[in-house]
């Protein structure tokens, strides 16, 4: 008998474990606020769309409604870079990247998923997400480059749509996230006053600011205790980061954080997909641990019934 009541008490008290973050994910990181419907996707005459980022996992946000564009007829191509000066380290990391690259392309529906070998930089840096003033870009990034290789991508696709990060704080402050996407903004207002290429929308991934607080701020305080590993490292560790990443990137960028969402796309039919996208990169399991609470825990079909939808501003061009 005590065996049995101390079984029953070992599974209530797992339970308990278990469910817990799904309150936690639902009552403090998911946002309350309702934007409009998207409109224009469904209508839209040119059936043409890519997807234009710096790192070949910033698309997460986006992977449900790119799957549904896939699914009804849609030619959606991706890109992504990667850097040309490599240790042994960085280069076998980069290699296995590429294969989830060709993963996530067979997966989403991609008509191809490129990645363009060029460095960003100048010069490599320890930590590449640290946020950097909008001033210190061109002496930073090799903008010029950068600039060909992103023109020549819309010009070849013609796309109506396309998908990249926003150009204020890059999501969380990676200053290279919104250097691809303040260049993909002055690349099509530029080629469409010019008459070169029409792109109708800019479809920036974005999250509500109550959402966006949730998981980058208050989630991210509490992320380090969920391992004791981590939780060493961030105690004995003295190089260690003591500013939250996106309440500094807020400062440097003189910004209250990413653009308010124009319109909300629901994925819940979609999300076994969005789950299957993060496990075509196993090396950055990490990353996506840090910015999608608790995924690795439970299957999509219970935990995007929580996060159910992606949520966009929409530049006009």
């Amino acid at each position: 008998m005590p065996v049995t009541l101390a079984a029953i008490s070992v599974i209530f008290i797992a339970v308990i474990i278990y469910i817990l973050p799904l309150i936690y994910c639902n009552s403090v990181l998911n946002t309350i606020h309702e934007y409009p419907e998207d409109k224009f996707l469904e209508t839209a005459t040119n059936k043409k769309a890519i997807i234009i980022v710096a790192h070949d996992d910033d698309w997460y946000g986006c992977v449900g409604t790119i799957k549904n564009l896939c699914n009804n007829g849609w030619d959606v191509s991706a890109y992504c870079f990667y850097p040309e000066s490599l240790s042994n380290e960085t280069s076998i990391r980069v290699s296995r990247r590429k294969e989830g690259l060709l993963n996530s392309k067979d997966l989403i529906g991609l008509k191809e998923f490129i990645g363009i070998d060029i460095n960003l930089r100048f010069n490599p840096v320890e930590k590449p997400y640290r946020s950097l003033p909008y001033s210190e870009f061109e002496h930073v990034f090799m903008y010029d480059s950068i600039e060909t290789y992103v023109t020549r991508i819309i010009d070849q696709n013609n796309p109506s749509i396309v998908f990249t990060l926003d150009d204020s704080i890059g999501l969380y402050g990676n200053p290279e996230h919104v250097l691809i996407s303040q260049i993909i903004l002055d690349i099509c207002e530029k080629g469409n006053s010019e008459k070169k290429f029409i792109v109708d929308r800019i479809y920036q991934s974005v999250l509500p600011p109550d959402m966006a607080e949730g998981i980058m701020v208050k989630y991210s305080n509490i992320h380090p205790f969920l391992s004791f590993k981590r939780l060493y490292w961030h105690l004995t560790n003295t190089n260690s980061d003591t500013e939250n990443i996106y309440t500094e990137a807020k400062k440097v960028y003189g910004c209250a954080g990413m653009p308010l969402p124009d319109i909300e796309i629901n994925i819940g039919a979609l999300s076994k997909y969005k789950k299957g996208f993060t496990k075509c990169f196993p090396t950055e399991r990490k990353n996506f641990k840090r910015f999608v609470p608790f995924f690795n825990w439970y299957p999509y079909w219970i935990y995007y019934r929580i996060f159910d939808k992606e949520f966009y501003r929409i530049i006009e061009i």
